[in-house]
Parts: C-alpha cells; structure tokens; sequence
C-alpha cells in the first residue's frame, strides 16, 4: 500500500527565526520534504488551546509559578480537533498537494491576554501576583 502522501506539521514563521534551534529544524525539514518530491502537505501552527492549560491553567490552580514573556509576541491559538479536521479537508484536495499552509485561530493572543482570559473563569479568579526577571515574567 505505501505512503500516498506526506503531511509535516511545522511552526508558524519559523523561517524568520534561524536563530532559534526548533525552528530551525522545522525549516530546514520544510525544505528537504519539499525538494524529496514526495506528495505531500506542509502546514505550520500557531499554537494549540489545549496547551494552555498545562501550561497556566494547572499551575494556577496548584498554586504554583506560571512562567511566561512579556514580550508582544501574539499566538492565534486552535483546537486541537479544528487542526484536525482542517487537515482532513487540506488532505482530500489535491490542488493542495505540494503546498504550505497556515491555520492559525481567529485571534491572537498575548501571554498576558490569555492569562486575563483564564481569571475569567470562576474557578480561576485569585488575582495573581507578578515578579519580574529580565523579559520573563512569573506569576504566583
């Protein structure tokens, strides 16, 4: 049966950011699958919703540090299961094969904004507290 079509699933502007050794590596696999000539599909991410419960949600309600930036850097994050069935539908059209595609969320959010976003929940409603150190930021 064989593969009949391969799909890479990079970072979203990772070729803008060689510096940065993950992102190199997905560029760099972007091009090799690219000049393979394999059938394939190419789609960079932002970043997944679900992630963001490991990484502020839990911690938050363990009372623990959340480690973040602030740094205006904005993540349109998705679910997990919008990534998947967008990839179903880019996988089915063959005007995609050989393609790079974005899918990002409808918004793009700050660590900030989506750390307000989260006291919005009732369960989350403590105020944190905030300690600086360098460009990072913790909040306990």
């Amino acid at each position: 049966m064989g593969i009949k079509k391969f799909v890479f699933f990079s970072i979203h502007n990772c070729d803008k950011h060689p510096e940065v050794p993950l992102m190199e590596i997905k560029y760099c696999t972007e091009k090799f699958i690219q000049e393979s000539g394999l059938d394939h599909l190419t789609i960079r991410l932002c970043g997944f919703m679900q992630g963001l419960i490991g990484q502020y949600a839990v911690p938050i309600l363990e009372e623990k540090s959340v480690w973040g930036t602030d740094a205006p850097t904005r993540i349109a994050y998705m679910d997990t299961q919008d990534v998947a069935r967008l990839t179903f539908i880019a996988l089915r059209n063959e005007n995609l094969n050989g393609k790079l595609l974005t899918f990002a969320g409808p918004r793009a959010w700050t660590t900030q904004e989506s750390l307000s976003s989260l006291k919005m929940l009732p369960i989350l409603s403590p105020e944190p507290t905030y300690s600086k150190t360098q460009a990072y930021f913790i909040v306990t």
